[in-house]
């Protein structure tokens, strides 16, 4: 055993001397290259601004690409990103029902709206610019099947999801605070 050794001192210079070793042994010998799957394509990929040096990369059938460009806002699907559609949350009894929050996140272009079981849960924001827009809101859950829903600001559908949350009893006045009050009539009868 090697006792009050560091890497440094003890093992670096031992792999240093192999690799050495074994780089001149094998100085002349090129290793060919590996073969490629039956079901596999290797295709020459380059980067939009030379982000990355181009380079060979594999892909399954129908999948392959030769060049990538960075997405634009323009180009990004507006998207619930949490909760997940059938994710089930529990709630934890050791945290008090106040302490605890799921927080929903989405992407938007504009005045994105976000929708939990028939309620508006967020205020659009006032500004009019199509630039893509992080919708982010921390709420008070409680037990039960929900419906979140994100809208544009003309209330047509973006996306949507299901989820569930499990546990403890959520008390009625707990269930009241989590909710605005002038954000819990359905959208419908607004």
């Amino acid at each position: 055993p090697m006792w009050d050794v560091s890497g440094i001192t003890g093992a670096a210079p031992v792999w240093q001397e192999v690799m050495q070793y074994l780089y001149k042994r094998d100085s002349g010998h090129v290793e060919p290259i590996a073969t490629v799957p039956v079901k596999i394509e290797r295709r020459k990929i380059s980067y939009e601004g030379q982000l990355e040096a181009a380079r060979n990369e594999l892909f399954l059938p129908g999948t392959a690409q030769t060049y990538l460009a960075l997405a634009k806002s323009d180009n990004i699907q507006p998207a619930i990103l949490y909760p997940k559609s059938g994710m089930i949350v529990a709630l934890d009894p050791d945290i008090p029902p106040e302490r605890q929050r799921i927080r929903f996140d989405a992407n938007a272009k504009g005045n994105g709206m976000l929708v939990l079981d028939g309620h508006l849960i967020n205020h659009p924001h006032g500004s009019k610019s199509p630039a893509l827009k992080e919708l982010v809101h921390d709420w008070s859950p409680w037990p039960g099947k929900h419906v979140l829903s994100l809208l544009d600001a003309g209330g047509k559908l973006l996306d949507q999801v299901h989820f569930e949350v499990r546990g403890a009893y959520v008390a009625a006045d707990l269930r009241k605070a989590a909710m605005n009050t002038d954000l819990r009539k359905p959208l419908q009868q607004r």
